[in-house]
C-alpha cells in the first residue's frame, strides 16, 4: 500500500478529477465516481460504514476513506444512528422530525468533525463535491469559504427552510448557476442552469410534499459536461407544473 504522503502527492498532481464524497455511507456513489475515472476522498463518520468502505475499496489506490464528519468547525458532534436504516443516520435534530420521524435512532456516537476548508487544505481542491448528510447540509457548507468548482447537496420538501440558507450561502460564495435532480434521477429537472433566485422559486412550486433530490451548483455560467455529473434533458421541459 502507498504511504499516505505518496498518495496525496499523486492525488494533487494526477490528471484524474478529484471528488469529495461527503456522507459516503457504504460507497455506492463512490463506485460511480470511480467508474467515471475520478479519484475519491470519502468522508463518513459511521464506524460500520467506515469498515464497509475500507473493505470495499481496500485494493483501490484511487480511494481514501476519512472516518470523519464535516461541519462548520473542527471538533466533535453527536451522531444519531438508526441501525435498521443507517442511510438516515444524522447529526441534525431537525432531520429526525421529518419524514423519518417514526424511525428509531437507537444509539449515538461521538464522532470527529472537520471542515471542507480543512479537507481542501489536506487533500487538494476537488473538481466536484457531493454532500449527502441527512439534514446537516448547512453546517457542512458553512465550513467552506472558497468555492469548489461544482458541488451538490441533498434537499427534501419538508426541509426547505433549511435549504434556503444553503442556497443563500452558495450565492454569497459566488455560485451563479444551479439545477435540480429529483430523487435518483440522473437528468436535470430544468433544461438549463438558473440563478439562486430562480432555483428557489422552482423549489417552492414542486408540489410534492415528499419531493427530494439534489441541488447542483457551479461557479461557472453553466454546469459543465462531465461523466461525473447528471446530463441535461434531451428535450425542453415545462419547468413550472
Amino acid at each position: 500500500m502507498k504511504p499516505i504522503s505518496a498518495w496525496l502527492k499523486s492525488l494533487r498532481s494526477g490528471s484524474r478529477p478529484l471528488v469529495f464524497d461527503v456522507g459516503a455511507n457504504i460507497g455506492s456513489k463512490t463506485q460511480e465516481f470511480l467508474s467515471a475515472g475520478a479519484k475519491v476522498v470519502c468522508f463518513e463518520p459511521q464506524p460500520a460504514c467506515v469498515d464497509a468502505l475500507r473493505q470495499r475499496f481496500r485494493r483501490n489506490h484511487r480511494v481514501v476513506v476519512v472516518p470523519t464528519a464535516l461541519g462548520a468547525n473542527k471538533g466533535q458532534a453527536e451522531l444519531s444512528i438508526c441501525t435498521d436504516a443507517p442511510t438516515i443516520s444524522t447529526l441534525s435534530t431537525t432531520w429526525k422530525a421529518g419524514r423519518f420521524k417514526d424511525h428509531n435512532w437507537d444509539r449515538t456516537e461521538t464522532v470527529p468533525v472537520t471542515t471542507l476548508d480543512a479537507a481542501i487544505e489536506q487533500y487538494g481542491m476537488p473538481f466536484y463535491c457531493k454532500i449527502d448528510v441527512e439534514g446537516f447540509e448547512h453546517p457542512v457548507l458553512t465550513g467552506l469559504t472558497r468555492p469548489i468548482p461544482v458541488l451538490s447537496f441533498e434537499f427534501c420538501a419538508e426541509g426547505l427552510a433549511q435549504t434556503r440558507p444553503c442556497i443563500d450561502l452558495l450565492d454569497t460564495l459566488g455560485y451563479g448557476a444551479f439545477n435540480i435532480c429529483l430523487g435518483e434521477a440522473r437528468t436535470y429537472l430544468m433544461p438549463g442552469a438558473v440563478s439562486a433566485t430562480e432555483l428557489w422559486n422552482r423549489l417552492k412550486v414542486l408540489g410534492d410534499p415528499l419531493a427530494w433530490g439534489d441541488i447542483y451548483a457551479t461557479t461557472a455560467s453553466r454546469i459543465p459536461d462531465s461523466e461525473l455529473l447528471p446530463k441535461l434533458p434531451s428535450r425542453r421541459l415545462n419547468t413550472i407544473n
